[in-house]
């Protein structure tokens, strides 16, 4: 058995270790996602370096802020981080995504565009790294296991969810928008069915997570150019629809016995979804395997 110091420092490496293998498979697969685009490899780094630079200025300043009675709003506690350490990762995020903006801006590139790219590598990223967090966890402390389990399983989807629509064409910042609004509701989700905390710091992230999905929600519908008189009509005649299907389910014997085979059948479609869901797995790391082969030249 291992003692309280060394399993300690066993849980940390393997912690900055999945850190640093998400962030290789989400780098990897934007860059793979840029260059099937014909991006140009130089702009795909410069925007996966940017965003890191912004990442790690935005989690400091944003825990900085939201962590007055840590820091005392000293600066040196802000600019000395390898002794006074905090970071928060909403704050990084949204520090590297504003900084990414303004890059991009100025080289006269579509933000959208690249953050279309950026999407599926950001959703793998995210689920590799929770669910070798979970591993850790497991280790570390078994009643996280449950919140880990359900975080890492719904990026999961969300990866494959994003894999099935590349199939289709869609307009430009669809997939970051899908990506983000998901994303958040997912957080949101799984911070407020936990125990419920006092303290700005605490409720930061769903202040910050609720206003982002507002704006996302906006900007994906004017991205779409959907005309709001239209959608209005085609709600309002799918809420018909499902009432008038409710009523025939109540009252025909052919609709009610349909519905009750697709009950019956649910674990049977379950299982099978699930079993595509982790050949998506499998066959993604192993074409990352190869691509990444072929990307130094190593082949048969």
């Amino acid at each position: 058995m291992l003692d309280a110091t060394t399993s300690l420092y066993l849980v940390r490496f393997l912690g900055a270790l999945a850190f640093f293998i998400a962030i290789f498979y989400g780098v990897f697969l934007f860059w793979r996602a840029g260059r099937h685009e014909l991006v140009e490899n130089q702009l795909l780094f410069d925007v996966a370096a940017i965003f890191g630079l912004g990442a790690f200025f935005g989690g400091r300043l944003v825990d900085f802020l939201v962590r007055p009675e840590f820091y005392n709003w000293s600066f040196s506690k802000l600019v000395f981080f390898n002794a006074f350490w905090g970071f928060d990762i909403y704050g990084a995020f949204l520090g590297g995504i504003v900084l990414v903006w303004f890059y991009l801006r100025k080289k006269k590139e579509k933000f959208w565009e690249i953050f279309d790219f950026a999407s599926e590598g950001l959703a793998f990223g995210i689920f590799l790294f929770l669910f070798l967090s979970f591993l850790t966890k497991f280790l570390e402390n078994r009643e996280f296991v449950v919140r880990s389990l359900s975080a890492f399983l719904c990026f999961l989807i969300l990866f494959w969810s994003i894999k099935r629509l590349n199939k289709q064409k869609k307009h430009i910042g669809y997939f970051g928008s899908f990506f983000l609004v998901v994303a958040v509701l997912i957080n949101l989700v799984l911070n407020v069915v936990r125990e419920s905390n006092v303290g700005w710091g605490l409720i930061w992230p769903e202040f910050f997570l609720a206003i982002i999905l507002v704006i996302v929600s906006i900007n994906w519908y004017l991205l779409a150019k959907r005309k709001m008189a239209d959608d209005i009509k085609n709600s309002f005649g799918l809420v018909l629809l499902s009432i008038f299907k409710l009523r025939r389910v109540a009252t025909n014997i052919k609709e009610a016995d349909n519905s009750a085979k697709a009950v019956v059948l649910s674990p049977y479609y379950l299982v099978k979804g699930a079993y595509f869901l982790v050949k998506y797995i499998v066959r993604e790391i192993t074409q990352s395997l190869i691509d990444l082969k072929r990307s130094f030249g190593l082949r048969k």
